[in-house]
C-alpha cells in the first residue's frame, strides 16, 4: 500500500505499517489439530461479518461443485450480517442443506474449537479496485493456528505471502475455488506445507512483533512532540 502513496509523490520514510494481526492465544484451545488424510470428510470454514463484499456466496456455490467429488464435504459459516438470509436461500436452492452449516455468532471458545478442527480456512473477499489493498483478520487467524487457507488473490496479500504459503484463487470463481479445495483434499501433505510456510512468514509479522514496533513508533512520535 505504501508504494501507491509513494507513486503519488509522498516520501516513503513518512509511512509505517502496523498490521492488524490477532492475539494468538485467543485461538489456542488445546484441541488436537492434525492434518487428516483424504479418506474421510473434508471440513471447510469461514467466519466473520456476512456481507456481500466478503463473497461467501462464492464458497456456497463452490460447495455444490465440490460435493460431487466429496459427498461428505462440509462448510461451516460463522457470523451474522445482511447477506445471511440470501446465503441460506442460496444453499437451500442448491440442495446443500446439511453440507453448509450456518453457525451464527459464536463465543470465542466455540469458534476457536471449530477453527482448530477444520481442514481448511476460506477467505473469499470479492476483488475490486479497493479490496485488492485489503487484508482480513480471519486470514491471520487461520495462519496463526497453522491452518492452511484458500484465499482470493490480492495485491495486499501477495506483498507478504506467495503461492507456497497460500492456496490462491482468482476472479471470485466458484469453479476454481472448488478445484483448489479438491486438490487440497487429495494432498494432505500440501496442506501441511502451506500451513508451515505461511507460519514462517507470519512469525515475522504476528502481533507480539507488531505490538513492539507500534509502541516504539509511539515513543518516537512522543519524543518528537516533546
Amino acid at each position: 500500500m505504501i508504494r501507491v502513496f509513494v507513486a503519488r509523490g509522498a516520501p516513503a520514510e513518512t509511512f509505517t505499517v502496523t498490521l492488524n494481526t490477532p492475539e494468538h492465544d485467543r485461538f489456542i484451545t488445546g484441541v488436537d489439530n492434525p492434518v487428516r488424510s483424504s479418506n474421510g470428510s473434508f471440513h471447510l470454514i469461514t467466519h466473520g461479518s456476512i456481507e456481500d463484499r466478503y463473497g461467501i456466496d462464492t464458497a456456497v456455490r463452490a460447495m455444490a461443485i465440490l460435493r460431487r467429488e466429496i459427498p461428505d464435504a462440509q462448510l461451516e459459516i460463522f457470523g451474522k450480517g445482511t447477506a445471511l438470509e440470501p446465503l441460506k436461500a442460496l444453499a437451500e436452492d442448491l440442495g446443500l442443506n446439511g453440507s453448509v452449516r450456518f453457525r451464527g455468532f459464536a463465543p470465542y471458545a466455540e469458534l476457536a474449537a471449530a477453527l482448530q478442527t477444520a481442514d481448511v480456512g476460506l477467505v473469499t473477499l470479492r476483488q475490486d479496485a479497493a479490496t485488492r489493498w485489503v487484508h482480513t483478520t480471519k486470514m491471520f487467524e487461520y495462519i496463526s493456528i497453522d491452518k492452511p487457507a484458500i484465499i482470493s488473490r490480492s495485491t495486499a496479500l501477495e506483498d507478504y505471502f506467495d503461492d507456497k504459503c497460500i492456496a490462491f484463487f482468482d476472479n471470485n470463481d466458484p469453479e476454481e475455488l472448488a478445484r483448489i479445495a479438491l486438490s487440497l483434499y487429495r494432498q494432505p501433505e500440501r496442506r501441511a506445507t502451506l500451513a508451515r510456510n505461511a507460519t514462517q512468514v507470519y512469525d515475522r509479522i504476528k502481533w507480539s512483533v507488531q505490538a513492539v514496533e507500534y509502541c516504539r513508533l509511539l515513543e518516537q512520535l512522543a519524543a518528537r512532540k516533546a
